[in-house]
């Protein structure tokens, strides 16, 4: 049988013939020549690593800088946005100091703390008590108008029905014909007045505030706007609905109106 010729088939052995040639003839040059020819092989080899090597080393550099850019960022937009809450604090602050308080009666300033989870909320809980002088029936406002009044109240903390309560009344009037009406809550994102006869002066963008009858909530206080007159066919008084002064959705903070003579008992 005619053996079949492959090429290279001493390729191995005639790697190895060379190396060990190679080897030779470097050990017997003279050694200036060696280390140079060493040093020069030496670069031509390891010279692209050690460029990949500087290149990956300078990514990382790139890499870490950045990621203390974006810290720094971060650390900076927080900065900002705990600025824009303080001067919004401190703007509601400046209103609470022209707070027009009905006389007799002391704003105390209290922090939610709780809020009632329902799609339209009616009770919340602040952080003050019995000891800061809160009591049942107190009235509760905000720096736009009513909000409601203390239901329940223990030494630290005060639960507040809001006007969207169905059990909540106020006693109003309008503000320019001085017509009185009751307001409550029935249903939807409005307030109604009642008991308005169809003969009695009330109209849309009129401002309906608290009458003082009924023994809890003073006389003055803005309960919301008149946003639309209609009669009802199935009552002999006029169907008014009223846009809340409050926006109940955004509130941070209420004042509860302690008076004079109860504060200062406390104190005592």
């Amino acid at each position: 049988m005619t053996e079949i010729a492959v090429p290279f088939k001493n390729k191995p052995k005639l790697a190895i013939a060379l190396t060990a040639g190679f080897s030779l003839a470097l050990l017997l040059l003279p050694q200036p020549v060696r280390l140079s020819f060493s040093a020069t092989l030496s670069n031509i080899i390891y010279a692209p690593f050690f460029s990949i090597g500087k290149v990956l080393s300078e990514l990382l550099a790139v890499r870490q800088a950045n990621q203390s850019l974006k810290n720094q960022l971060l650390q900076l937009s927080l900065e900002n946005q705990a600025l824009k809450e303080t001067a919004r604090e401190n703007e509601r602050l400046r209103g609470l100091l022209g707070l027009p308080a009905p006389p007799g009666f002391l704003p105390v300033a209290a922090e939610l703390v709780g809020v009632e989870s329902t799609h339209q909320p009616t009770e919340l809980t602040v952080n003050r008590g019995t000891a800061d002088g809160i009591r049942r029936n107190l009235p509760v406002v905000h720096l736009k108008g009513l909000v409601g009044k203390v239901v329940d109240a223990t030494r630290n903390a005060a639960v507040i029905q809001m006007l969207f309560d169905p059990g909540c009344r106020v006693a109003a009037r309008s503000q320019r014909s001085r017509v009185l009406g009751i307001v409550k809550w029935k249903s939807g994102p409005y307030l109604s007045l009642e008991n308005v006869s169809p003969a009695d002066d009330v109209a849309p963008g009129d401002t309906i505030v608290s009458s003082g009858l009924g023994g809890i909530f003073p006389e003055g206080l803005v309960v919301g706007t008149v946003r639309s007159v209609s009669s009802d066919t199935t009552s002999i008084f006029r169907k008014i609905e009223l846009a809340p002064a409050v926006v109940f959705s955004a509130l941070d903070e209420v004042f509860i109106l302690v008076p004079h003579k109860a504060s200062e008992g406390e104190r005592k």
